[in-house]
């Protein structure tokens, strides 16, 4: 039988990394401790035999250290891997688990430090301090508060019913969506001034095409779409998509698009794969970002990813 990480033990996982990754922190071992904190709920829900949970925590005991916000990327990836591990991937071992977290330690830390360290918290506790002018408690009170915001926002996912696409959904991403009226939904959106940031529609394959053709007749210049999977059709505002992100983001980095790789395998990636200095397609990729692609690598199932790391960082 399959083993899947409950959310619960995701969860747990996340909490352990967010608010203990300086856990018994040193010079020596930095956030060593704090990363094997974050996998043990993981490592004891995946495997029931004592030696193998040694044997999988054993290999979170290489040094660690990045910037710990955006460092919940890398437990959330390792936390994917070990659970590959732990259902036989041949692909999955130590030394693959620990060159990514050592191949993702120094960019995140980059990036985080910068955007995180360099810029938010400063902002924030500027504000704070201001409020606590005359030793008023509010402004520990707003920092607290807005710095947690950062991990627990606001997110919901609307539904019109519960079919066999949704459940499916359900399965993988591992969050309950709401069955709502999309007529009473759209009233509420209209009184709030809101809007969703995306819709999405799930259909059978053979019914996207027909569906398509049907949004572009409406003639709406506002908005674009795209699909991100065989039976999936997304819509958006015309002019945002993952290569104007990658744009932005570099400019705001100042990084040059050159230096950066970018992985996709369906249409909603085909502007990521453009806009990156290298674009590498899935091998389980459609033909037409294929053809858009520098180089295709193996599937999603056969550690792709990792494949095209290794092919580019020994020069082939």
């Amino acid at each position: 039988m399959e083993k899947k990480l409950s959310k619960k033990a995701l969860s747990k996982s996340f909490h352990n990394w967010y608010y203990g990754h300086l856990t018994c922190f040193s010079q020596e071992h930095m956030q060593t401790f704090g990363y094997l904190c974050s996998m043990l709920p993981l490592v004891e829900e995946l495997y029931d035999n004592e030696e193998d949970k040694a044997a999988a925590m054993n290999t979170y005991t290489a040094f660690f250290n990045t910037e710990p916000q955006l460092g919940t990327v890398v437990v959330g990836i390792t936390a994917g891997l070990e659970e590959a591990r732990a259902n036989g991937a041949e692909d999955v071992d130590e030394e693959t688990i620990n060159g990514l977290r050592a191949g993702l330690m120094g960019p995140i830390a980059g990036i985080g430090d910068s955007l995180v360290v360099g810029t938010v918290i400063p902002i924030l506790l500027g504000i704070a301090m201001g409020m606590s002018t005359g030793g008023s408690p509010l402004g520990a009170i707003f920092y607290i508060i807005v710095w947690n915001l950062f991990a627990f926002r606001e997110e919901k996912w609307f539904v019109t019913g519960i079919d066999e696409q949704v459940e499916k959904e359900i399965e993988i991403i591992r969050y309950e969506p709401q069955v709502v009226d999309v007529d009473e939904i759209a009233s509420i959106w209209e009184r709030e001034g809101a809007a969703p940031n995306k819709l999405l529609i799930a259909a059978k394959e053979n019914r996207i095409p027909a569906l398509r053709r049907e949004i572009m007749a409406l003639g709406l210049t506002d908005i674009d779409q795209a699909s991100s999977s065989d039976i999936f059709i997304e819509i958006f505002p015309n002019g945002v998509d993952k290569g104007e992100a990658l744009r932005e983001i570099c400019r705001n980095l100042g990084i040059g698009r050159k230096e950066v790789v970018a992985f996709g395998d369906h249409q909603l990636d085909i502007p990521l794969i453009e806009a990156a200095g290298i674009g590498i397609a899935m091998g389980n990729a459609i033909p037409e970002l294929k053809e858009k692609a520098d180089f295709v690598t193996r599937t999603n199932n056969e550690a792709g990813i990792s494949y095209a790391l290794e092919h580019y960082l020994a020069g082939e």
